[in-house]
């Protein structure tokens, strides 16, 4: 057996103990009592673990076989799918607006019920201020209540930053009817073109028409006729282009962006 040095074993003295005073109160150690202090915790028994990289490498390939194939199923579910909407478009549209119109109409009864019940909410607690004071002299001034929150900074400022006035309430309902509106028809004016078959000019009303006479355009630029080809029909489309370009950015002005 290999001999313990016991005075490598001992553990330093605690601070503030002199080597003197630690070394005596150790001195009666016996080296059994040191003996597990000399086998390392990190010492590891048995076969070494063979090499787990052929396993792993196969686990890895059913993996991308599996990805793969899961990706040519999609692509076949999304094809399936364009062509069930491809044959049923129709059909699907107006049982979607339908769905629409009935969701549209139960926000504007929502905003209405909420318009009327905040003046139901306003009548009681003006009938609750009265009961308690009166016939006291207070009762001949009444608080503002058009405005929504009374028009209190604190409130509005950070939930409508940058907005100084008041929000006058029938103004904020009316602005929610028109959100209902928004909602049910909201679209880019591309998508909205392509699902109406009118182009972006058309909606807006700012497309090119012609008098009839032969005079100039009501609203926007006339392009000439151009043979088929030829460098003309090129600068038309160019020009054609640019007023297109110009109009979409002016409509994302006016919100149809």
């Amino acid at each position: 057996m290999v001999p313990i040095n016991t005075e490598r074993l001992r553990p330093p003295p605690p601070h503030g103990l002199g080597q003197g005073r630690w070394s005596g109160f150790l001195a009666g150690t016996t080296p059994a009592e040191l003996q597990p202090y000399q086998e390392s915790p990190f010492q590891v028994q048995g076969d070494r673990p063979g090499s787990r990289v052929a396993e792993l490498e196969a686990a890895i390939a059913d993996r991308r076989a599996e990805y793969d194939a899961s990706g040519r199923i999609y692509d076949e579910i999304l094809l399936k799918r364009a062509e069930h909407v491809a044959r049923n478009r129709d059909r699907l549209r107006r049982d979607v607006r339908k769905a629409i119109e009935k969701e549209a109409a139960e926000m504007r009864r929502h905003v209405d019920g909420l318009e009327r019940t905040r003046q139901e909410l306003l009548d009681l607690r003006r009938t609750e201020v009265w009961v308690g004071l009166f016939p006291s002299e207070l009762l001949a001034n009444e608080r503002n209540t058009q405005a929504i929150a009374g028009a209190r900074k604190a409130v509005q400022g950070p939930l409508l930053p940058g907005i100084d006035s008041g929000i006058i309430a029938h103004a904020l309902f009316e602005f929610l009817r028109a959100d209902v509106g928004f909602c049910e028809d909201v679209a880019t004016l591309d998508q909205y073109a392509a699902l109406t078959g009118k182009t972006p000019a058309q909606l807006t009303g700012r497309e090119a028409r012609w008098a009839g006479d032969g005079k100039v355009d009501i609203v926007g630029p006339s392009f000439p006729a151009t043979w088929a080809g030829s460098h003309e029909e090129a600068e038309t489309n160019r020009q054609v282009a640019a007023y297109t370009e110009a109009t979409r950015q002016r409509l994302e002005e006016d919100g149809w962006g």
